[in-house]
Formats: C-alpha cells, sequence, structure tokens
C-alpha cells in the first residue's frame, strides 16, 4: 500500500510534475494497447525491474493481447519493445501507451521510453520515431523534506483514507488465494513462478455469477526482473507479457541516449524524501 499512499503524498504537495509530448511515429503496426480503446489501462511494463542494481543485460519483451467477444468476434494484438540496465543501476524501460492515426489512415502503437539513473537523479523521457516534435525530457530529481503544511495535509488524508483502503485490501484478500509454481527456465534464465486467483462473487460487480481472475509472475531472483506474467481477466480478456529474447553482459551505452536530432528539454523536480514521506504515510 506504500506506492499508492506514496502517489497520493506527491498529488497532494503538488511536488511531482510528469512532462511527456504526443508523438507521431513511422511505425507500421497496428496498435490495440490504448488506455482509452478495449484496454482499461495503458499496458503495464511486462517485465518489472524489481531492483535497480543487479547484473547488466538489454532485452526484447513481447506482450499479446487477447479478448473474445460475446458476439463470436475476437481481438488480438501483439507489440515488442525493449529493457536494459547496465551495472551502474541505469535502467532503460519502453512501455506501450497509447495510439496515432499514421498517414495510412490506420492507428499505430506509441512507445515511450524511460531512462532512470539514480546515481545521477535522473529521469529521461522521449517518444519512438517521433518525426513531428523530436523531444526528450530530462527531469532532476532534488529531494528535500516536505513543508510543514504538507505534513498536516498528507496525515488528514492518510486518516481519512485509512479505513477505506485497510476495507478494500480485506476484501480482495479474502478473494485471493496462491499458489506457488515452482521454477522454470525462460531463455536460460531460471525463474519461480506464483499463481493468484481472484474470485469476486456473484452481484458484486452486477455479475450474475462468480468471476475468476487469473494472474500469473515468473520472476528471476539473480536478475530481478519478471521473465514472464500472464493476466486473464474475463471482463476484459488476457494478456501475456514474456522475454523472448536477453543478453546478459553490458548494454551500449547510446542504449540509454535519446535518438541524434532530439531537442533536449530540462526540468527540475522536487521530491519528498523517501524516508520522509514514508514516516508521514506511516504516521497515525
Amino acid at each position: 500500500m506504500l506506492n499508492a499512499q506514496t502517489c497520493r503524498v506527491f498529488t497532494a504537495a503538488s511536488l511531482l510534475l510528469l512532462a511527456s509530448s504526443p508523438a507521431r511515429s513511422q511505425d507500421t503496426q497496428l496498435c490495440l494497447f490504448n488506455g482509452a480503446g478495449n484496454m482499461s489501462a495503458p499496458i503495464p511494463p511486462a517485465v518489472i525491474l524489481s531492483a535497480p542494481h543487479g547484473p547488466p543485460f538489454r532485452a526484447i519483451v513481447e506482450t499479446t493481447f487477447d479478448q473474445r467477444l460475446s458476439d463470436g468476434n475476437s481481438i488480438h494484438g501483439t507489440v515488442r519493445y525493449h529493457i536494459a540496465r547496465d551495472s551502474s543501476g541505469k535502467t532503460l524501460l519502453e512501455t506501450p501507451f497509447g495510439c496515432y492515426i499514421g498517414d495510412d489512415g490506420h492507428r499505430h502503437q506509441q512507445i515511450q521510453v524511460t531512462v532512470t539513473d539514480p546515481s545521477g537523479q535522473t529521469t529521461t523521457r522521449w517518444q519512438t520515431n517521433n518525426t513531428a516534435l523530436n523531444i526528450a525530457t530530462i527531469s532532476h530529481i532534488t529531494h528535500s523534506d516536505p513543508p510543514e503544511e504538507v505534513k498536516a495535509e498528507v496525515k488528514a488524508a492518510a486518516a481519512a483514507n485509512a479505513d477505506r483502503i485497510r476495507r478494500e485490501v480485506e476484501v480482495v484478500q479474502s478473494q485471493t488465494r496462491r499458489e506457488s509454481l515452482g521454477s522454470s527456465a525462460f531463455q536460460g534464465v531460471s525463474a519461480t513462478g506464483t499463481r493468484t486467483v481472484r474470485t469476486i462473487p456473484a452481484g458484486d460487480e452486477g455479475n450474475t455469477q462468480p468471476i475468476e481472475i487469473i494472474n500469473e509472475t515468473w520472476t528471476s531472483g539473480d536478475l530481478g526482473i519478471t521473465m514472464k506474467a500472464m493476466s486473464d481477466d474475463p471482463r476484459r480478456g488476457g494478456t501475456t507479457t514474456e522475454v523472448e529474447e536477453i543478453h546478459l553482459g553490458e548494454p551500449d551505452p547510446a542504449t540509454f541516449s535519446p535518438p541524434p536530432g532530439y531537442t533536449i528539454k530540462e526540468l527540475t523536480i522536487k521530491e519528498l524524501r523517501p524516508a520522509a514521506t514514508a514516516a508521514l504515510v506511516a504516521a497515525p
């Protein structure tokens, strides 16, 4: 729950600025992964970097979406993107996040690239194949203790939401069962699997019968990444994300830089110190 409440801290304090620009790409792949389209939210990163530091690598990830409609029609789409990490902990994550209409009149996939550099305390973002507005935004993070008025606001918000959040968590936990899937290898990398099944009772969401939502994750403890993740939600369809190609070793440094010709815009973002934020969220 810390992550969700931390986001509320940033929102309440108005201290976190997220900058991105609409892009126009020359990609020829049709777009199905759109937050306002058949998915209720943008496709999450397939590979979760659970630890900033770890062995360096670069990888190609594939996400596939399938949904069968009640009239027998179906929706299918696949998108590929890249992730990487160097030995200093710098990471690159490409994320399918929306669509644009190309010159051919079809929707095409937009990819946002995020490079996080813990040592330099910067986050760089750009969009691929952005021929209309080639801009990369570099955000410099500075940490500071929250002012007293923010502390009061955060504590009040946390207190107001504490009971509601606790009840929501208890409901989801009571509906969910977990099981271990053992170990398996993906692209030669060993990973441990976990399956969770959440059963929404009949009537909770207007459903006449219970709904089962199944999620599987296969995580490599050695690399600190999720090698495969599957989600099957009858309300939204099924998504499978998997590392389909991985290369261990130091990535090319150019991997973490915007393409040639991009305009660089630099921002300064003030962020609450992590320790102070955690203390505020945990405070009664």
